[in-house]
């Protein structure tokens, strides 16, 4: 037992933005559970949503990241592999999705809260004030 905790441990999730990486991605029926490394970040950030009304075709939703954002910052907790989780419901997608739609989420992990960072803004220098 000992060791699959380890074995999980190990497995850390890297989609920060402040350090270039790659977003993380879940896609599937609702409700989706995003995840970090707790070396990763706490917070949560929605890069992009999208929901796949037709076979094969994928919709970005663009109005329903603020929902899905705010639900994910509410449900913020921390689990027993010592990773953030946040969950995201059809709840908050309505009426953009709903439980029967396959939902691709893709998102960052920020060590600091992404909202108290309003007075920077990202180029590709790096963050400026």
């Amino acid at each position: 037992m000992v060791i699959a905790v380890f074995c999980g441990l190990t497995e850390a999730r890297r989609c920060s933005e402040m350090l270039r990486d790659q977003p993380c991605a879940v896609e599937g029926l609702t409700p989706l559970k995003l995840r970090c490394d707790h070396l990763t970040g706490k917070f949560f950030q929605i890069k992009s949503l999208f929901v796949q009304y037709r076979f094969g075709v994928w919709t970005e939703v663009i109005e329903a990241q603020s929902l899905a954002n705010t639900e994910c910052r509410n449900s913020r907790n921390l689990d027993h592999n010592l990773e953030y989780y946040c969950t995201v419901t059809e709840k908050s997608l309505c009426p953009y999705a709903d439980r029967m739609r396959n939902v691709k989420i893709q998102y960052f992990c920020w060590e600091l809260d992404p909202d108290l960072l309003n007075g920077f803004v990202s180029e590709e220098g790096g963050w400026v004030e």
